[in-house]
């Protein structure tokens, strides 16, 4: 009688709360939907000559930061020698 009983429980808990975890039963388990491919975006392109003038314009970056930075080197080379640089700049008041 209590395997009857048992049985019947089980089978009732089974349709009222079905199982959440991986071990549910494929009959349970629902194929997802399948993604609908999506198109790639495109993004527009700088023309030539946008692409021409930024790199000019980082180069001339680059080349005026290591003018700057070999004149601050030799600045200091010759502050350490113990040696006056005549260090000079556009718009200077002496």
């Amino acid at each position: 009688m209590r395997d009857l009983i048992a049985h019947a429980l089980h089978f009732v808990l089974r349709i009222l709360l079905p199982a959440q975890g991986r071990h549910r039963s494929p009959a349970a388990v629902q194929a997802p939907e399948p993604l609908r491919p999506v198109p790639p975006v495109r993004r527009p392109t700088p023309a030539h000559e946008d692409l021409h003038l930024f790199v000019e314009q980082q180069i001339q970056r680059a080349i005026e930061h290591r003018r700057l930075q070999h004149e601050r080197r030799f600045a200091l080379s010759e502050a350490l020698a113990g040696r006056d640089h005549p260090y000079s700049y556009p718009g200077a008041p002496f």
